[in-house]
């Protein structure tokens, strides 16, 4: 996944992570959309979720992310308040990786993915783009770099719907007993949006009140936790 996130006006705002590795369940979050829904919802896991396995998520995950998204659709403009929640992870029961996602157009109902390639934004070309890089030098990263850039030249000639991509390109490998990250590529525009969101920040103040989870104000960890 790319690290950028724009304003409503498609300027850049800020670089952050969009993976977020859970060991303890043998699970990999990932989001897109509205940032601070994503964020609520990782640190609710961390902090209230009592579960074992990604079936154990799937079964409060819809429920949680339709309150969490309603503390913050009052916030944002009509039609902004999209939000979509992957999980990846090992199944145990079924002995394999499986997929699921949940979308705020759909009401986070619970989708499972199939397995194979997925591009988003995507087109068929993209899927078979890589499959050729792939077949090509048999290095799947490398292969998912030059769909990423791709992307974002489609997305500039109108091809695509208009999503933010940019900054740096963050891979992970899940297996059954490790989970792996890494930043594998920096796009070329990268020092120039770096540049432009300094500018922004200069004149923006810091808003601590947004450092903290509504749902753990005052409530950071537990009186009995260990770090």
């Amino acid at each position: 996944m790319d690290s950028k996130s724009s304003s409503l006006d498609g300027s850049p705002n800020l670089f952050h992570s969009k993976i977020f590795p859970l060991p303890h369940l043998n699970v990999v979050l990932c989001g897109t959309g509205v940032l601070q829904v994503v964020l609520d919802w990782y640190v609710f896991i961390q902090s209230q979720v009592l579960a074992t396995n990604i079936h154990d998520l799937d079964n409060v995950a819809p429920t949680v992310l339709s309150e969490l998204l309603k503390r913050y659709e009052n916030q944002l403009p009509e039609g902004q308040g999209r939000v979509t929640i992957y999980h990846f992870g090992y199944d145990e029961r079924a002995g394999r990786m499986r997929a699921f996602v949940y979308r705020s157009t759909s009401g986070f109902v619970s989708e499972v993915l199939p397995e194979g390639a997925i591009a988003k934004p995507g087109r068929e070309s993209l899927l078979k783009l890589w499959a050729e890089k792939f077949a090509q030098t048999g290095d799947a990263i490398d292969a998912f770099i030059d769909v990423m850039e791709q992307q974002r030249r489609m997305i500039e000639s109108g091809e695509l719907e208009p999503v933010p991509i940019g900054g740096e390109i963050h891979a992970l490998i899940a297996m059954p007993d490790f989970q792996t990250m890494w930043r594998c590529h920096q796009f070329g525009d990268h020092a120039d949006d770096l540049l432009e969101i300094r500018k922004r920040m200069r004149s923006r103040p810091i808003d601590v009140s947004k450092a903290v989870s509504g749902y753990l104000a005052g409530r950071l960890l537990p009186d009995d936790s260990s770090s």
